[in-house]
C-alpha cells in the first residue's frame, strides 16, 4: 500500500549544523546489492516528512500546467531517469516526492505503477515554497533531510592520481579517500547526472571530467607526478582558469589523472603490459577504460592561469572521449568565444603495410565525403621544391634538425628551474627524478639562450612556410592528415633502445608550431601477437586531421560526417574492444 501525503512548508532560514553536527554532514557510504555509493548533504537543505526507511527517494516535478499525475507521463518520467543517469536503481523509488500544488491528484494507473516498482509512500511538496522542494533526482535521506547520491567505482586501470569530491564545508573539492571491501585500488566518486542537469547557463551540466595533474585546483596539491615535486609544494591556493571555466560552466571535476612525471617522455613504471605512451596516457586510459568519465582534459589552455606549462608558446587544450559529438560538443563550450562561429592534403611515413591499408581506405571514405581527391605531399618535397628564403639552400630536415629540442625542451627544462632550486633548498639535495627525465634534464642544461634564439627564428620561418605552402590559409581550405606513428607493438618490460631526443619536426609537433586544431580519429584496427599470451589480438590504428586555426568544430564535423556516411562506428567503446 502506498501512503500519500503533503509536506508543510519548512522556514527558509533553518540553521545550518553546528559543530556537533558535524558527522551528519559527512560524506556516508552505503550498498545496495554490488554496487556502491555515498550521501553528501546539499548546499541547501531540503526535507521529507515521511520515515527514513527504506532511506532512498526520487523527486519527480510534475508540470504546472497539470493537475494529476497519470500511469504513462509518469512512465516517462521514470524512463527519462533511467535514460539520462546511470545512477538510479529502482529501489530509489522506494519513495517518492513529487513537487506540484498539492492538489495534485494521481489516477489509479498511476498508483498501480509505483507499487509495482515497489513504492512505499509518496509526498507532494508545494513549488510555491521553494525552501521545501528539492530539485528533481534521485536522494538518500538522514534524519528527514535529503541527500545527494553518488556513484563509487573502483579505478582499477589505475589512471586516477586523486579522487575529488565536493567538500563539506565551502566550494573547493577535497581529495576523496573511501576503504571498501571489495575495491583494492583507488575509489571515485561519481555524481548522478540528475544533479546538475544542462541548462543555458551551465551546458555541462551532468558532465564527468577527469584532470590531468598539470592543472591547479584549489585546495589539491598538484604534482605532475613527481613525488619529489609534490613533498615542495602545499596545495594550489586557487584552481585554474580553464578548469574553473568548466566548473562554471556545470561539469564536475572526478579527479585528477596520471602522466609522465614533469610531462616528459618518461615510461611509468607500473603494472600492466603495453605502454601507454605520451605524457596525457592517464587521461586516455581513463576514458578508454571507464564508462563513468566524459571527458578527460590533457595539455598539449585556454585560458592558461594555473596550469604547469611545458612549452609555454606552444601548448595546446587538448582533450579525450569516447565520440565525435561528444567532442565537439565539449569543445563548442569550452573554448567559448576563442573560436570563429577542400581540398586535403596527405603525409604519410608508415611502413606497415596492414596498417597502411587502414588509413588508405580511411582516405577513400574521407574523399567520398568531402567530394574531393587527396594529394599525398610529403612536406620534405614540397620544401625542396618551393623552400623559404632563410633556408638558405638548406633541406628542411637540416634546417629543422635541433629545432624541436632546442625551443621546447629548453624551455621545458628551464620551466622547472624554480622547483630545483626551491627543492635544493628546502631538503639539502637535488630531487629524485626517472632515469629519461634525468637524461633529458642533463642534455637539456647545455643548450644556450642563443641556440634557443635560432630555434625560435626558425620555427617562425616554418610556421609561415607552412601557413602559405601547405595550409594555403586564405586561398585553400587545405586539411593535412597525418598518422599517428608508425605502430609497433610496445611493452613495459621492455627498455626503450633511446630516450626520446627529436630530430626535426615530429608529427605530434606540428599543430602546436602552426598553433592549429587537429582531431585524432580511431579508424580502425590491426592484428598482432600478444607476447604476454601468445594470442592473437588488435592495435587501433589512428589519424589525425589538422587544418587552419579556428576550423577546430569543422574538422569534428568532417569527421563525424565520414565515419556515418561511410558506416563507419563513431564512437569507442570504454572497453578493451575498441568498436562496438
Amino acid at each position: 500500500m502506498i501512503i500519500p501525503s503533503s509536506t508543510q512548508a519548512y522556514p527558509a532560514n533553518l540553521r545550518r549544523a553546528t559543530h556537533s553536527q558535524i558527522n551528519t554532514m559527512l560524506p556516508k557510504p552505503f550498498s545496495i546489492g554490488p554496487a556502491h555509493f555515498v550521501a553528501l548533504r546539499p548546499a541547501k537543505d531540503f526535507f521529507t516528512l515521511r520515515p527514513s526507511l527504506p532511506p532512498y527517494v526520487t523527486v519527480i516535478h510534475v508540470n504546472d500546467d497539470r493537475t494529476c499525475v497519470e500511469e504513462g507521463r509518469l512512465k516517462g518520467n521514470i524512463a527519462k531517469y533511467e535514460e539520462l543517469d546511470d545512477v538510479v536503481p529502482v529501489d530509489f523509488l522506494s519513495g517518492v516526492i513529487f513537487t506540484r500544488s498539492p492538489k495534485t491528484e494521481f489516477t489509479p494507473g498511476a498508483y498501480q505503477l509505483l507499487q509495482s516498482l515497489g513504492t512505499k509512500w509518496i509526498e507532494v511538496a508545494d513549488t510555491a515554497h521553494p525552501a521545501s522542494s528539492a530539485p528533481p533526482g534521485i536522494y538518500y535521506v538522514i534524519d528527514k533531510q535529503l541527500h545527494d547520491i553518488w556513484s563509487i567505482y573502483e579505478g582499477s586501470r589505475g589512471a586516477f592520481l586523486t579522487a575529488l569530491f565536493p567538500a563539506w564545508m565551502g566550494d573547493c573539492l577535497s581529495i576523496f579517500v573511501l576503504i571498501l571491501k571489495n575495491m583494492q585500488t583507488i575509489v571515485v566518486a561519481v555524481p548522478s547526472r540528475l544533479l546538475t542537469t544542462a541548462t543555458a547557463s551551465q551546458p555541462l551540466g551532468g558532465w564527468r571530467v577527469a584532470v590531468k595533474d598539470i592543472f591547479r585546483i584549489e585546495g589539491v596539491k598538484t604534482s605532475v607526478c613527481n613525488r619529489a615535486s609534490y613533498g615542495l609544494y602545499p596545495p594550489a591556493s586557487q584552481t585554474a582558469a580553464c578548469i574553473k571555466l568548466l566548473e562554471e560552466k556545470g561539469a564536475r571535476i572526478l579527479g585528477t589523472t596520471k602522466l609522465a612525471a614533469f610531462a616528459a617522455t618518461e615510461e611509468p613504471i607500473e603494472y600492466g603490459y603495453h605502454s601507454r605512451a605520451g605524457s596525457s596516457s592517464g587521461g586516455g586510459v581513463a576514458v578508454a577504460s571507464y564508462q563513468w568519465v566524459d571527458i578527460a582534459v590533457g595539455s598539449d589552455m585556454l585560458p592558461v592561469e594555473g596550469y604547469l606549462p611545458s612549452f609555454e608558446q606552444s601548448d595546446m587544450p587538448t582533450f579525450f572521449s569516447r565520440t565525435v559529438e561528444i567532442c565537439k560538443e565539449f569543445a563548442k563550450h569550452w573554448y567559448v568565444d576563442k573560436l570563429p562561429h577542400s581540398k586535403p592534403s596527405y603525409m604519410s611515413f608508415i611502413t606497415n603495410m596492414e596498417h597502411l591499408k587502414v588509413i588508405e581506405n580511411f582516405v577513400a571514405d574521407l574523399e567520398k565525403s568531402m567530394r574531393v581527391n587527396t594529394t599525398e605531399s610529403p612536406s620534405t618535397e614540397l620544401w625542396d621544391s618551393d623552400p623559404p628564403e632563410h633556408a638558405k639552400g638548406q633541406s628542411l630536415q637540416e634546417y629543422m634538425k635541433d629545432v624541436g629540442r632546442n625551443f621546447f625542451f629548453h624551455d621545458d627544462y628551464h620551466n622547472f628551474d624554480e622547483f630545483r632550486e626551491n627543492y635544493q633548498r628546502v631538503f639539502k639535495k637535488t630531487p629524485y627524478v626517472s632515469p629519461p627525465v634525468r637524461w633529458q634534464w642533463n642534455l637539456l642544461a647545455r643548450i644556450t639562450k642563443e641556440e634557443r634564439g635560432i630555434a625560435v627564428q626558425r620555427l617562425s620561418v616554418y610556421e609561415k612556410w607552412c601557413s602559405e605552402k601547405i595550409l594555403q590559409i586564405g586561398t585553400h581550405n587545405t586539411i593535412i592528415l597525418t598518422p599517428i606513428e608508425n605502430m609497433t607493438p610496445r611493452y613495459r618490460d621492455e627498455p626503450p633502445g633511446r630516450y626520446f631526443n627529436p630530430v626535426g619536426v615530429p608529427m605530434l609537433f606540428v599543430a602546436p608550431i602552426l598553433k592549429a586544431p587537429e582531431f585524432t580519429v580511431p579508424i580502425g584496427e590491426i592484428p598482432f601477437l600478444f607476447k604476454v599470451t601468445g594470442n592473437v589480438e588488435q592495435r587501433p590504428v589512428a589519424v589525425s586531421l589538422l587544418g587552419a586555426p579556428g576550423r577546430d568544430l569543422e574538422l569534428m564535423d568532417i569527421a563525424r560526417d565520414c565515419l556515418v556516411q561511410a558506416g563507419r562506428p563513431n564512437c569507442v567503446l570504454a572497453s578493451a574492444k575498441l568498436f562496438p
